[in-house]
């Protein structure tokens, strides 16, 4: 199956800044990318996948201890750039998406944004690049209602055109909830950046993660973004020890 999908049409981005500060002392050591899952790094199991799907380029947005990620992906054949973020310890993952600008434009490609930090099925991927639709922002089928707070939902028009994206939304049937796979079209994207822009002006926004940064774009923008329906396989962000220890029980 995955040998029918093919990445090297797209940029490829991952976010991977963060400094990891909800998991204490191991967030300390190591950035969170390199947290040991049964024997392999969080960062691996992602290139392994996207080496699968015969990646092109990666571009890497990099900031808290970033030369043990660079030292790890040495021992992987790959392409890739990367930034430094200068601001990873007062910024947010928004900004790191604006850092990747300047290299975005040489390539002139769809995208696909991934975070660093998180443990998913294929199957996610694989359905997000196959898809006909230009703009798809990953998610799945919220069914741990417990978490409502601490994550981003995703509201629908007719289930699948989005028309909001915030952690403040009132759960309803059908919901699902921000996973970090994303796929955006060139012409997208590149409206996306000038809209950071202007943004960012005002540094308060660069604390923003971008999934509040998309809704606003969303919101004033003419572009369309849709989420896949029945998206309901494995998936885990890592935040903390506990979802470390629930990442060990799972099959991705």
């Amino acid at each position: 199956m995955a040998k029918k999908i093919n990445l090297k049409k797209f940029f490829v981005i991952i976010l991977a800044a963060g400094m990891g500060r909800r998991l204490g002392k191991a967030g300390k050591s190591k950035p969170k990318t390199l947290t040991l899952i049964n024997n392999q790094t969080i960062l691996n199991s992602l290139m392994m996948k996207l080496i699968n799907y015969k990646v092109g380029k990666i571009h890497f947005v990099l900031g808290y201890k970033s030369k043990m990620i660079l030292d790890n992906l040495k021992n992987l054949n790959l392409k890739f750039s990367y930034n430094i973020s200068d601001k990873f310890k007062k910024s947010g993952h928004g900004y790191s998406w604006y850092l990747s600008e300047k290299n975005f434009i040489k390539y002139k490609k769809p995208v696909i944004i991934i975070h660093a930090d998180i443990l998913f099925s294929e199957n996610f991927l694989k359905n997000i690049i196959s898809s006909n639709k230009n703009n798809i922002i990953g998610s799945k089928i919220i069914k741990d209602k417990n978490s409502l707070k601490n994550i981003f939902k995703i509201s629908t028009i007719n289930s699948t055109k989005i028309s909001k994206i915030s952690k403040n939304l009132k759960i309803n049937r059908g919901m699902t909830e921000v996973i970090g796979i994303n796929k955006i079209s060139f012409t997208s994207q590149k409206k996306i950046f000038l809209f950071l822009k202007e943004k960012f002006k005002d540094k308060q926004n660069l604390k923003l993660g971008w999934e509040d940064l998309l809704d606003k774009y969303i919101s004033t923008s003419n572009d369309k973004f849709y989420i896949l329906k029945n998206q309901n396989f494995n998936w885990i962000n890592i935040n903390t020890t506990k979802d470390i220890i629930k990442a060990r029980k799972m099959d991705f």
